[in-house]
């Protein structure tokens, strides 16, 4: 597959990104899974994300409802809040060697209620993610869409 690198800013990062080649590796892999309410949510409620966040998600060749992880935190009965992270292909140019002692030099506000950073410090990687990449980490806010209480509301 020919390399079709693109550069991207957000905030202060200043990506390479091979967006097709992301797509590409994404399509071939199977829904994301798991079985707690928090993750079984996300996965339904990513289809409310706001335009601004599919656009970036888009731009950067990612399926949301394809995370390499996500973790869910105490929120509202109506809304679930978590985290949730991606590889990407390509490479970050400006912006990704945080301060001391943090993991990330800038979380951008990529829509309302939806966060991003990214880093090269990678977590849990698949052994055939395509080299080189980097990591999305997002902060989200999404509604909770399942007919089962949010066990993380208060």
């Amino acid at each position: 597959m020919e390399h079709e690198l693109r550069e991207i800013t957000l905030g202060g990062y200043r990506l390479s990104v091979d967006a097709a080649r992301t797509r590409a590796y994404y399509a071939a892999q199977p829904p994301y899974e798991c079985p707690c309410a928090g993750c079984r949510n996300f996965v339904q409620a990513v289809r409310h994300l706001p335009r601004e966040a599919k656009e970036l998600f888009d731009a950067l060749g990612l399926d949301p409802a394809k995370p390499e992880e996500v973790c869910s935190y105490p929120g509202a009965r109506e809304e679930a809040h978590g985290g949730a992270w991606y590889h990407i292909c390509g490479t970050i140019l400006e912006g990704g060697t945080p301060p001391a002692g943090q993991r990330f030099s800038e979380w951008v506000q990529a829509a309302e209620k939806f966060e991003a950073a990214f880093t090269g410090d990678h977590s849990l990687p698949a052994e055939d993610f395509p080299r080189p990449f980097f990591q999305m980490d997002t902060d989200f806010w999404l509604p909770w869409v399942l007919e089962e209480e949010n066990p993380d509301g208060a």
